[in-house]
C-alpha cells in the first residue's frame, strides 16, 4: 500500500510540475513573442524521461525503510544529537513538564 501511494504521489507531483512548467513556459514565450518572433518547443522525450525517473524515485522511497521510527527518540536528541550536557538537562525538564 505504501509503495503504491509513494508512486502515485510522485507521479501526480511530476505530472503537475511538468504541466505547470509547460504552461508558464508557453506564457513566457508568448509574452516575449510580442516583440520578436518566437516559437514554443516542448522536448517530449526529455520530459518523459523526467516523469519516469521521478516515478521510479517515488517507488524507491516506498521500498526503502524509514530512517527512524517516530517516537523512538526524544525530540531534543533528534534535533541536536551532538549537543552538550545542557541539552540533556533541557530534555529532562521537558519530560517532567509533559507529565
Amino acid at each position: 500500500m505504501i509503495r503504491a501511494e509513494a508512486v502515485l504521489v510522485a507521479a501526480l507531483a511530476v505530472v503537475t510540475g511538468v504541466a505547470l512548467g509547460i504552461a508558464f513556459g508557453t506564457g513566457t514565450v508568448t509574452a516575449l513573442g510580442r516583440t520578436t518572433p518566437l516559437t514554443v518547443v516542448v522536448p517530449a522525450g526529455r520530459l518523459a524521461l523526467i516523469v519516469a525517473v521521478a516515478t521510479l524515485a517515488g517507488l524507491a522511497a516506498g521500498l526503502l525503510p524509514p530512517a527512524a521510527r517516530p517516537g523512538s527518540t526524544s525530540w531534543m536528541r533528534s534535533a541536536a544529537p551532538d549537543a552538550p550536557a545542557g541539552a540533556a538537562r533541557l530534555a529532562r525538564t521537558a519530560r517532567r513538564q509533559r507529565h
